[in-house]
């Protein structure tokens, strides 16, 4: 199974820290909430938890407090998948920090809001400058085991249907 585990502790100085265990040549990146590089294009992973922070303040949502990280992912290549992946996982991280759900969007049949997809989106195309779909971000966050997701576009509906044998075989 592929993978991006993100390990973080709260902070309550409105800063944050975060290390890649990819990217060890990087080291510790710091920032202050809201207070990121502008956007643009970068070929570096620090500035995803920074687009995250940029996206969620221009979305409206109040971040107040950070955290120390440290990010690992074993997802090959430099693919939208591990973007996408790394997107979803620091916007929840931020949302559960402080205490904020999604807004503005309903929650659907699976339990999930959809605005997670598109603020993650936000991050590679409005952020990043990746002018990159949704379907890696949907596919991740709705992901579910033993179980391929099935999306309809037109409705934004996410179905499952049966792969193979379970996992308890």
């Amino acid at each position: 199974d592929r993978f991006i585990w993100l390990a973080y502790k709260g902070r309550t100085d409105g800063k944050c820290r975060m290390v890649s265990a990819n990217f060890p040549q990087d080291g510790v990146i710091e920032w202050e909430l809201g207070k990121v590089p502008p956007p643009g294009i970068s070929n570096s992973w620090a500035r995803f938890p920074q687009g995250a922070d940029y996206v969620l303040q221009g979305a409206g949502y109040k971040l107040s407090r950070g955290f120390d990280a440290v990010v690992l992912g074993n997802i090959p290549g430099g693919g939208m998948s591990r973007s996408a992946s790394l997107s979803i996982n620091l916007i929840l991280t931020y949302m559960e920090l402080n205490n904020l759900s999604p807004r503005n969007i309903p929650y659907d049949a699976n339990g999930k809001s959809y605005e997670i997809v598109d603020l993650a989106q936000k991050i590679e195309n409005d952020y990043i400058g990746s002018p990159s779909g949704y379907l890696d971000q949907i596919m991740i966050y709705y992901a579910k085991a033993g179980l391929g997701t099935h999306f309809l576009p037109k409705t934004r509906e996410v179905k499952y249907v049966p792969l193979g044998c379970s996992s308890d075989r």
